[in-house]
């Protein structure tokens, strides 16, 4: 369950993993810092900017185990987790 903060308009979301995907996308919250795990490794963090976030990593697998955590303000914000198909 995602628990939405009073200053969240957009819910944390995972638009991506595919296979070979070499970055990891979706939305959240405008200026949450968001940070993605790949197999429990932190790949890189991001701001969110217009709603969105980005965070380039290497090549994605079948199978890999995504992570994204997005915290507002400090605070954190929503957890979503994912698999690469």
């Amino acid at each position: 369950m995602i628990k939405l903060g009073a200053s969240q308009a957009t819910a944390l979301v995972i638009t991506t993993p595919d296979a070979t995907d070499e970055a990891v996308a979706g939305t959240c919250a405008v200026g949450a810092k968001v940070s993605v795990y790949v197999n429990g490794e932190l790949a890189g963090t991001a701001t969110a900017t217009a709603g969105t976030y980005s965070v380039a990593c290497d090549a994605l697998v079948s199978a890999d185990k995504i992570k994204v955590v997005a915290k507002l303000d400090g605070y954190l914000d929503a957890v979503e987790e994912a698999t690469v198909a």
